[in-house]
């Protein structure tokens, strides 16, 4: 079974209408980049357009490799100030000298559209999130819509960053969920015995088509984070097996199709959560 994202952001896009016809006007999303490639300037282009596509005064700002982390902090402070800005993205990688941590630690917490800084993640762990890191919220997404049965459940999260599995196992381990996440790496012993012994796998490892379902146990939801492009074409970090997922009965989502789609509308509709700020 093929996990689809689309009923999902289906979903997501009625949740924006209505938090539009509240809010009443048109947010503001600011992005920040420190000398982006190609890639991220094609992505830039994508961003704005669904953007204003859902009502989203989208601007962006670039800097050269140059910059200095106090340039950086000090046009922060003003973005803080700026009452007309309502949400703020900053794109990754950086260059090395800039401190991303002191960034996300300079940027107001109500104004994080990603929820990725120290005080959102703080508050994350103690199940008071204002916003959550947009991919990890994702992945519950699928979790809730498909009523994947997660309490007292393993869960392998394969990948330990501050977007996915960090926070996600933190979601996780929430009294609602009280799921049993366990957070491999590439340091991780015997990770193909607790991949087999997981009713949930959710796959962040950045390694185009890496995880073979050979090891998937019988009846296990896969949650395929990855993107990745090989030779023109999008997969994800899971090797994908038509006939393996019918045999086994595996339910796992698509690349493209699945998670993406998903956590890019929910960055936009965090535009909007931003406006309306906490409730």
């Amino acid at each position: 079974m093929r996990l689809e994202g689309k009923p999902i952001a289906e979903s997501i896009k009625t949740r924006i209408k209505e938090k539009a016809m509240r809010l009443n006007r048109a947010p503001v999303l600011l992005t920040l980049s420190v000398a982006p490639n190609e890639a991220t300037f094609a992505y830039i282009r994508s961003q704005e357009k669904q953007a204003k596509q859902l009502g989203i005064t989208y601007r962006h700002i670039t800097f050269g490799r140059e910059v200095t982390m106090e340039r950086l902090l000090a046009e922060i402070d003003q973005i803080n100030r700026d009452e007309q800005t309502d949400a703020v993205l900053f794109f990754h990688p950086m260059p090395k000298h800039i401190d991303e941590l002191r960034l996300l630690t300079a940027l107001s917490p109500e104004k994080d559209v990603e929820g990725r800084s120290p005080v959102n993640l703080g508050k994350l762990a103690y199940e008071r999130a204002f916003l959550c890191p947009c991919t990890a919220e994702a992945v519950i997404a699928f979790i809730d819509y498909y009523r994947i049965p997660i309490q007292g459940e393993r869960v392998a999260i394969v990948g330990r960053s501050t977007t996915i599995g960090k926070p996600l196992s933190w979601m996780l381990l929430e009294k609602s969920r009280s799921a049993t996440p366990i957070v491999c790496h590439t340091k991780t012993k015997d990770l193909p015995e607790i991949i087999a012994s997981s009713k949930v796998i959710v796959v962040a490892t950045g390694v185009p088509e890496g995880l073979s379902l050979t090891g998937v146990p019988e009846g296990a939801f896969v949650i395929d984070v990855g993107i990745n492009v090989v030779d023109g074409k999008v997969v994800g970090d899971v090797s994908l097996d038509p006939a393996l997922e019918t045999e086994k009965h595996i339910s796992i989502t698509p690349t493209p199709g699945g998670v993406g789609p998903v956590t890019n509308l929910l960055l936009m509709e965090h535009a909007f959560v931003c406006a309306l700020g906490p409730q």
